[in-house]
């Protein structure tokens, strides 16, 4: 491709409103994305562990963007899983950890979310207790601090989606120790040639308002043809304790 035809498309994607920083191991969400769910079962997408191992869990969201504002609500549910033939023993969830860019802060918190309890690195070994069983990977993000049956969770963000980790745990309902459950491919990330996203959940990344008309493939080529600077310095996606 040609230099003229490459900035062609850089120009664009900037008159789109494109802005922040870029990273090798982002992966942005597609708007087909925006709604979906994971199960029970690491093929599902859910690792879990307790009686949820046995009865089943579901976690889905739904993402919008609103052009007006340029931000993104994003609402997060845990729930029983509609597929399991055993009525779950929900228990009372404690609370949700949502892995976020490290360079997200409180001020990319909107009015319309739900009180984020903290923003920090979460870890089995440094969390007070409050995340066992959690993979020793552990997270940066925000902690949602509430729960209950069946709990619903609202992140206005001027953040773009892309794929991510999820930690979230109930007490003891069931017998069978701590329920917990995180995504499959907790501490990993998707890659460029990353086809089938089952293992990640969509969370706020680095990069700021991206229209849902820009896919994230267009994006990703604009980085494989290395122009990847001229929008911004390329960052590890994980901040590890």
């Amino acid at each position: 491709m040609k230099r003229t035809a490459i900035m062609g498309v850089l120009a664009g994607l900037l008159a789109c409103g494109l802005v922040g920083e870029a990273k090798a191991a982002s992966v942005l969400v597609d708007s087909s994305y925006f709604t979906g769910s994971r199960t029970t079962g690491a093929a599902n997408g859910i690792v879990p562990g307790g009686i949820w191992s046995v009865n089943g869990l579901m976690f889905s969201w739904n993402i919008s963007f609103d052009s007006g504002t340029n931000l993104y609500t994003y609402v997060y549910k845990i729930s029983d899983d509609a597929s399991s033939t055993t009525p779950i023993v929900m228990g009372g969830v404690s609370h949700l950890d949502l892995e976020t860019s490290p360079t997200f802060t409180l001020a990319n918190v909107k009015t319309g979310s739900d009180t984020v309890d903290s923003l920090a690195t979460f870890s089995s070994s440094g969390s007070g207790g409050s995340t066992p069983n959690m993979p020793a990977a552990g997270l940066y993000g925000i902690k949602f601090n509430f729960g209950g049956l069946n709990p619903s969770y609202t992140l206005v963000t001027d953040r773009a989606p892309i794929w991510g980790d999820f930690y979230t745990k109930d007490g003891t309902a069931g017998g069978m120790g701590a329920n917990t459950a995180w995504n499959t491919g907790f501490g990993t990330d998707a890659t460029a040639s990353t086809t089938d996203f089952t293992y990640w959940v969509p969370t706020p990344d680095t990069i700021s308002s991206i229209p849902v008309p820009v896919p994230a493939a267009a994006w990703m080529g604009v980085v494989t043809m290395g122009l990847a600077g001229l929008v911004g310095a390329a960052r590890s996606r994980k901040a590890k304790a």
